[in-house]
């Protein structure tokens, strides 16, 4: 599991992957998966640079290392320990992508969609209904915890003894 501070835009290129509201459990086929997806945008972004005539040299030159970093990183197999701050990592590059595809001027379009949606719909749906399954539980238990301490609480209250 890990701490919630990855946060990116709504809209952004990791189609909300990165955004979660409590934990996340990563897995290395997780991550290269959420690489993999993010590899044809960033293949589409480069599509668009190379042929947009609008773009000064010192941004194309600034892409392309951008560029060159990602496709070494993402061609790096995700490995069981470190997993987590390889998500990290890789919601950063979504998030520099993001950047990226703001920079390019309006009369240069990128071809291919703005995101590519999770495949992993119905592990999310799992995630998110266990989630609520579990702080229901958790409410229902303090409930029941203090009903049965409630003798013993009504008597620590002052003026009613």
């Amino acid at each position: 599991m890990r701490p919630a501070y990855s946060r990116t835009v709504i809209g952004g290129v990791d189609a909300g992957e990165c955004t979660f509201p409590i934990v996340k459990i990563t897995t290395p086929g997780y991550v290269d998966s959420l690489k993999a997806r993010l590899d044809t945008l960033f293949d589409d972004t480069n599509l668009g640079v190379q042929t947009c005539g609008a773009m000064t040299p010192d941004q194309r030159s600034r892409w392309s290392a951008f560029y060159t970093q990602w496709k070494a990183f993402a061609g790096t197999p995700s490995t069981l320990f470190g997993t987590s701050n390889l998500f990290d990592q890789t919601c950063a590059y979504a998030k520099q992508l993001d950047g990226w595809r703001e920079i390019v001027p309006q009369g240069c379009p990128i071809p291919g969609p703005t995101h590519i949606e999770s495949t992993n719909a119905g592990a999310e749906a799992l995630a998110s209904t266990l989630k609520w399954v579990a702080i229901a539980s958790l409410a229902i238990g303090s409930a029941i915890v203090l009903a049965s301490y409630a003798p013993e609480i009504k008597a620590l209250l002052p003026g009613k003894r």
